[in-house]
């Protein structure tokens, strides 16, 4: 589920369509991979204020995440932020 105020963060020109967060099944914010040499950073964009809770999920999952798309590519070092 998506908010109309959220939904211009998430479909931009051109028909691109950015990578959500969900939590509760309602989009909460945007991520992206950063790669810098062997180090790949999980960049979470939230679009409003996260629970102390919500966050240290995010935390867990992210790392996962990261490392499973960017081990195979060489990454070393993995990392988890907040925008």
């Amino acid at each position: 589920v998506i908010s109309d105020e959220h939904r211009k963060k998430v479909f931009l020109s051109a028909a691109r369509v950015r990578a959500t967060v969900l939590i509760d099944g309602f989009v909460r914010g945007a991520w992206k991979i950063e790669k810098a040499r062997k180090t790949a950073t999980l960049l979470i964009e939230p679009f409003e204020r996260l629970s102390r809770e919500d966050r240290n999920t995010l935390i867990d999952e992210g790392e996962r995440l990261v490392r499973f798309l960017t081990e195979p590519q060489g990454a070393e070092t993995f990392e988890v932020r907040f925008a």
